[in-house]
C-alpha cells in the first residue's frame, strides 16, 4: 500500500501493521493457514497469540514496508539520518508501549486479588493455554474473553498495539535496551520521563548527568552512542516532542490529548500512575485506567500524524 492511500483510509486508527506485513509476505508451510486466520479472525486475544507465537518475525518494527515509507514521509531526513550504522541502516523502529509485560502483570495482580494468594507468574505460553480453553480459567475469561466493560478496555489496548500511533523511529540499540528486564519499562510515558530528564540536564550543560541519564534509560547498556547522537540531534525537549508528534493538538476545533500537554509537560495522568523508578502499576483500577488512557493516546497520535501528513503534503 502506498502512503497516500493509507492516509485516505477511513479506519486509520484501527489499521493493523502486522496485517500489512503479512499481506505482502510469502508464508511457507502450515503458516499459510495461520496467516489466513490472522487476517480474518475477530477474536482479539487469539489474534494476538497467533502473532506472538507464529508471526513474531512479522513485527512491523523490523519488516519495513508501509511503516518505513510513512516514517520517510513524516519524519525529517536529518532525524532519520542521524545515526547511520556500519550496515547502513539509517534508523530502527520501536513499538512505543508494548502489550505482553503489561498484561502479564495485570493478570498476576487480578489473580492474586481474586484468589487471595501471594504470588503467581504468568507467561505467553500460559496465555496460549488459557485461550485454548477459557472456561477453565474464569479470571482470564472475565478480562480477555467476555463482553464486559473491563474486557473492552483490555482488548482495546491489545487491538491498537500495532497501529500507527504506537510507533516511532529510533536509533540502534534503543528499542530493546530501554524496555528493561521483562519489559518492566516498555511504556512510552516512562521512556519520556527519562528523556525529559536528559534535556533538563543538557540545558544546564551537566554532561556527566546527561550520560548517567542515558545509561539509566538504557538500563546500563554499553550501546549508548547512537541514543546520545539521536537525542542531541533534536537539541531540546520541545523539539524532541514536536518532531516526534508527541504533543497535544487541536485539529478542526477538536482536542487530541497526547503524551505531552500544551505546556510541554508530560501528561499528569501518567506521572500520577507511576514513575521511571517505580514503573509497576499498583491496582486493578490503575491498570484499567492506564489501558484506557494509552489506547486513546495511541488513537489520537495516529490522527495527529495524519494531520501532519496532509500539512506537509498540502493535500487537505
Amino acid at each position: 500500500m502506498e502512503v497516500e492511500k493509507f492516509f485516505s483510509e477511513k479506519d486509520i486508527v484501527n489499521f493493523d501493521f502486522v496485517k500489512e506485513v503479512l499481506e505482502r509476505k510469502i508464508v511457507r508451510g502450515n503458516n499459510e493457514t495461520f496467516k489466513q486466520k490472522y487476517l480474518t479472525i475477530e477474536n482479539l486475544m487469539e489474534k494476538y497469540i497467533i502473532y506472538k507465537t507464529i508471526f513474531y518475525k512479522s513485527d512491523p518494527d523490523i519488516n519495513g514496508g508501509l511503516l518505513k515509507d510513512i516514517y520517510e514521509k513524516i519524519w525529517d531526513d536529518e532525524i532519520l539520518n542521524c545515526c547511520v550504522t556500519n550496515n547502513k541502516i539509517k534508523y530502527y523502529s520501536d513499538t512505543m508501549t508494548s502489550v505482553q509485560g503489561l498484561i502479564n502483570r495485570f493478570y498476576e495482580l487480578v489473580y492474586i486479588e481474586d484468589n487471595k494468594t501471594k504470588e503467581i507468574k504468568i507467561s505467553l505460553k500460559k496465555f496460549e493455554e488459557m485461550n485454548s480453553n477459557p472456561s477453565k480459567y474464569p479470571i482470564f475469561k472475565q478480562y480477555f474473553v467476555d463482553d464486559n466493560e473491563d474486557s473492552k478496555i483490555v482488548l482495546g489496548f491489545i487491538k491498537h498495539y500495532h497501529t500507527l500511533g504506537n510507533y516511532i523511529p529510533v536509533p540502534r540499540g534503543f528499542n530493546h535496551a530501554r524496555s528493561g528486564n521483562y519489559a518492566s519499562h516498555d511504556m512510552w510515558d516512562i521512556t519520556l520521563m527519562k528523556i525529559k530528564e536528559y534535556y533538563d540536564a543538557k540545558e544546564k550543560c551537566d554532561f556527566s548527568k546527561m550520560k548517567k541519564v542515558v545509561l539509566e534509560l538504557l538500563h546500563n547498556s554499553d550501546d549508548i552512542e547512537y541514543t546520545i547522537a539521536w537525542l542531541n540531534k533534536f537539541e531540546s525537549w520541545k523539539n524532541f516532542v514536536d518532531k516526534n508528534y508527541l504533543r497535544k493538538k487541536v485539529i478542526n476545533g477538536e482536542v487530541y490529548d497526547n503524551y505531552v500537554n500544551e505546556n510541554y509537560e508530560i501528561d499528569s495522568f501518567f506521572k500520577n500512575k507511576h514513575s521511571f523508578e517505580n514503573p509497576t502499576l499498583k491496582t486493578k483500577g490503575d491498570y484499567l485506567d492506564y489501558f484506557k488512557r494509552i489506547t486513546q493516546i495511541i488513537k489520537n497520535r495516529t490522527l495527529i500524524i495524519k494531520d501532519v501528513y496532509y500539512e506537509k503534503n498540502k493535500l487537505n
